[in-house]
């Protein structure tokens, strides 16, 4: 392989290295394993895979789909997790609550008129402004007062 070549790819497996480790510290402690950890994974393989014994074709497309898989599942689970989080919301709809305002550190009372769900965040709506889920400091009950 020529000299620059060769240094250009020592160069970008550093950094690579270096991003993925700082990742790992982030991540240190989850079980997780991302779509961006399974490509790590597959590509070390392929990297020290034994030349006269590599890959067959069919593995490589059995691993291919399974990253795809991954892929969907992460999709899934993200898609998943909106729809929980607006359902919760959403059970809120026609409840007295009370919601902290952290810009002017006041609690307003409210009746929720709505919820939506953007960014990967629930909304709870009141008289036409939008809240967070987490700005609910009380809910108040439906039953009414026994005398």
């Amino acid at each position: 392989m020529l000299p620059g070549i060769q240094g250009t790819l020592t160069r970008i497996e550093s950094d690579t290295n270096k991003a993925n480790w700082e990742r790992g510290r982030a991540n240190m402690g989850s079980d997780k394993l991302d779509k961006q950890a399974f490509l790590q994974l597959l590509m070390a393989k392929l990297k020290f895979q034994d030349p006269m014994n590599p890959t067959e074709d069919a593995d490589f497309m059995q691993q291919q789909a399974q990253l795809a898989q991954v892929e969907k599942l992460d999709d899934l689970v993200k898609l998943l997790q909106g729809n929980s989080l607006l359902s919760q919301a959403s059970t809120l709809v026609g409840k007295k609550v009370d919601i902290f305002q952290p810009d002017n550190k006041r609690t307003i009372t409210g009746v929720i008129d709505s919820a939506s769900f953007s960014n990967g965040t629930a909304g709870i709506h009141i008289n036409g402004k939008t809240y967070t889920m987490a700005q609910i400091t009380k809910i108040y009950s439906d039953a009414p007062a026994s005398p």
